[in-house]
């Protein structure tokens, strides 16, 4: 069975066998609530599919669980329905209480940072030090290996999956093949797939239908090409989606490290209103200390150090239009003799950047080596897809063959940049938006050539 159940299959069966762990013994199906703190070493993919399995767990095998990001939503569920309410951005004191505000489905799972104080529902704690959960995971990797015909060290393959996650543990003791072939465009093996890519996406706050990976691969001319598509959205699957929780938890350790050395360095905007900034400066009102415009913080001589944040630097000319071309908050000389004098520093930090936008910004002559650059990237997020090192696609001919494709249509939907904004190839998405440094065909659509994007860019 090892040799021919596919990866995400295997994984939604170990997630379907944890969740049982811990209602064995219940009657009474209850909602759940899972707290996970910042210092947690479980990753967000095994986090979401723990969630998707205690949501669905009196489901159907085809039930996805609805995601939501606000209390609010669940009023719009059937009383019934699988859901996970993702509340991992707020404090304690702004967890809602849900037994008294709303309708709570039995089906319901909330995700939260420290705790609800108020909640009623059953606690699972991800803490680093909690110990209880070794046995439900050693007992879910016993029966686990029996069903694909392999047995593991139980004590080593749960002190693995503790440290690495589900994924990388899987792949320490070479259970799965690595991706898709072509029988995997055989109509159910590729609804299974777009099932399972999807399982926890949310885009603009709604859930992401399988049916539009369905369609998105099956507007692709070659058998070749939608292979490299598959392989794609199992990228974003594993890396390249990423939620604003994900967002913001990157951020705020980038912000807490710079901080640990400069305890004086302040936040500011220089961005529009409308632009992402705005929306991460919100996340981060009640932690981070008053946040105010570039303009108004440098005209305070004792301030030294500040801090601009985004959520990605593509080729770096969002900032450096801000900073230096009068298209931000500040005049483009006050920020260049701001730079100028000594001791002054700028820190722009985001989630995700390019090494070539990181480059671009930190040696403009104009920043007076005065401002750096500081990132979360993790693996290959943030890079061009169809490097040689990525290691993405299946072949080196399904990688060409996509990446023709991409470009024929991208002329379409993106002049002069068929392949991203200047030709950076990503293909990473936020829960709210996807960036122009992404390839067009995730987020542009074009009613000349019918095609329609995979997320919307807003």
């Amino acid at each position: 069975m090892a040799d021919t159940i596919p990866y995400n299959s295997g994984a939604r069966l170990f997630f379907d066998l944890l969740a049982n762990e811990f209602v064995r013994h219940r009657t009474v199906l209850e909602p759940f609530e899972i707290v996970v703190p910042r210092t947690t070493a479980w990753v967000d993919e095994d986090i979401r599919l723990l969630a998707n399995a205690l949501a669905i767990r009196n489901g159907t095998p085809d039930t996805v669980p609805n995601w939501l990001s606000t209390s609010d939503d669940l009023k719009m569920l059937a009383p019934d329905a699988a859901a996970v309410l993702d509340l991992r951005g707020q404090g304690s004191s702004k967890l809602p209480d849900l037994s008294k505000t709303v309708s709570v489905p039995p089906n319901l799972v909330v995700l939260t940072q420290c705790g609800n104080p108020v909640s009623s529902f059953r606690k699972i704690d991800l803490s680093p030090q909690q110990g209880s959960l070794l046995e439900m995971l050693m007992s879910s990797f016993k029966v686990f290996g029996d069903k694909l015909g392999r047995t593991f060290d139980l004590m080593s393959v749960a002190a693995i999956f503790r440290q690495s996650g589900f994924r990388k543990t899987m792949a320490h003791f070479d259970v799965f093949p690595e991706t898709a072939c072509l029988s995997l465009l055989e109509p159910a093996a590729l609804m299974n797939f777009c099932r399972d890519m999807c399982s926890f996406w949310s885009y603009q706050d709604r859930q992401v239908d399988h049916q539009v990976l369905l369609h998105w691969i099956g507007q692709f001319s070659s058998d070749e090409a939608k292979i490299g598509a598959c392989n794609i959205l199992e990228y974003m699957h594993k890396q390249g989606f990423l939620s604003r929780y994900e967002i913001m938890k990157s951020l705020r350790h980038e912000i807490d490290a710079l901080r640990a050395h400069n305890k004086s360095a302040k936040i500011v905007s220089i961005q529009n209103p409308g632009k992402s900034e705005g929306m991460l400066h919100y996340e981060l009102r009640n932690e981070k200390g008053r946040i105010r415009q570039l303009s108004d913080a440098i005209k305070d001589t004792g301030t030294k150090t500040l801090i601009l944040i985004d959520d990605v630097i593509g080729s770096g000319k969002t900032f450096l239009d801000c900073m230096f071309e009068n298209k931000g908050t500040l005049d483009k000389n006050v920020m260049e003799n701001w730079l100028k004098q000594e001791g002054n520093a700028l820190h722009i930090i985001v989630a995700i950047a390019s090494d070539d936008g990181k480059e671009a910004i930190e040696t403009d002559p104009r920043c007076h080596a005065s401002v750096t650059v500081r990132s979360g990237n993790t693996g290959e997020v943030g890079r061009d897809v169809f490097a040689d090192n990525a290691d993405i696609f299946e072949s080196a001919t399904v990688r060409e063959s996509f990446k023709v494709e991409c470009r024929k249509l991208g002329k379409n939907l993106f002049a002069p940049h068929p392949l991203g904004w200047r030709g950076c190839a990503w293909a990473v998405a936020t829960s709210y938006n996807v960036p122009n440094c992404s390839l067009p065909v995730i987020w542009s659509s074009e009613t000349s050539i019918s095609w329609s994007a995979l997320l919307e860019r807003r």
